[in-house]
């Protein structure tokens, strides 16, 4: 009956995130040639910086890739690494005898790089467990999908905390004194931040909006269970149970139907047409398990078959 109907249906959310705005080796070689004719003492140190600040960025590049073949352990991995050398970079600046504009540019490049890092870790995790919590709630397991979601949906919005401090980064460097090459990249990767900064509040969200739906399916399926031993009282009081679940997740897929995220955008609306036929069966369960409760078969039957066909 409901179980069938209901725990068919499953979790369709694209989340293959591709951001490439770390990226920074034609940048450096940007700036070590823009600096070449400073005093020797300053190009070493400037050249120390700049292979330190490379090496993040190689370690960076295969993070991308492992995150991309859904090893986000490995990511992280790669990514600690990364962080490593920004740091040794950004402990060398603060020593170096460089002249003040050049070693604030590369300073706010380190803190750049360095909220990117945590960004892209942080999201990691958010993804890794919206995978797990996409499986747990295929396999019925709704009180382990539940608590996979809402982790999910903390470590995405922390990466949402980290990609704004990334832009303010981007946006705190004084571009007019820089070459041509350094300010096109930096409005390169500040149109990229306007494109994104959509993007993982729209998957926040969506993911927020689950929690309360796999609740909801949670109520639904322990209802069914008293229901195949017609304890029609308890049966009754899970299906209520579900309804506040099943409507708080309803109304928030139903925000996010227009979303700026197509994908999410189309995930959304489907998860709302679900949403809203749940609901409505809900309230036939209900009377179905009064009626029964009272003895009244024929009448529970009828609404139970209504519940059903609503949900086929």
């Amino acid at each position: 009956m409901a179980k069938k109907k209901t725990n068919n249906k499953t979790v369709e959310i694209i989340a293959t995130v591709v951001i490439a705005i770390v990226v920074v080796v034609s940048m450096v070689a940007a700036i070590v040639a823009n600096y070449s004719r400073q005093p020797s003492g300053q190009q070493i140190q400037l050249t120390q910086v700049m292979n330190l600040l490379t090496s993040a960025d190689n370690y960076y590049s295969q993070a991308m890739q492992r995150g991309n073949e859904n090893d986000y352990a490995g990511a992280r991995i790669k990514l600690e690494v990364a962080e490593s050398n920004v740091i040794e970079a950004k402990n060398l600046l603060n020593v170096a005898d460089l002249d003040s504009s050049t070693k604030q540019y590369c300073l706010y490049l380190c803190d750049y790089m360095l909220n990117a890092y945590s960004m892209m870790g942080s999201l990691s995790y958010g993804l890794e467990y919206y995978k797990a919590g996409s499986s747990a709630f295929n396999d019925n397991d709704y009180t382990n999908a539940a608590s996979k979601f809402s982790d999910a949906k903390n470590n995405i919005s922390q990466a949402q905390s980290y990609f704004l401090y990334a832009s303010e980064n981007l946006n705190s460097i004084d571009k007019t004194a820089l070459p041509l090459d350094i300010k096109n990249f930096i409005t390169e990767k500040q149109a990229l931040f306007d494109e994104y900064k959509t993007f993982l509040p729209d998957f926040a969200s969506i993911t927020d909006a689950f929690i309360p739906f796999v609740r909801g399916c949670g109520h639904l399926l322990e209802a069914v269970s008293y229901m195949q031993l017609n304890n029609w009282h308890a049966a009754k009081i899970a299906f209520e149970n579900s309804v506040p679940d099943v409507t708080d997740a309803k109304t928030r897929f139903d925000n996010l139907r227009y979303c700026q995220t197509l994908d999410f955008s189309s995930s959304a609306s489907k998860m709302f047409s679900i949403a809203v036929k749940f609901e409505s069966a809900l309230s036939h369960y209900i009377q179905g398990c009064e009626y029964a409760e009272a003895g009244k078969m024929e009448l529970a039957l009828a609404e139970f078959d209504m519940a059903n066909n609503i949900l086929a």
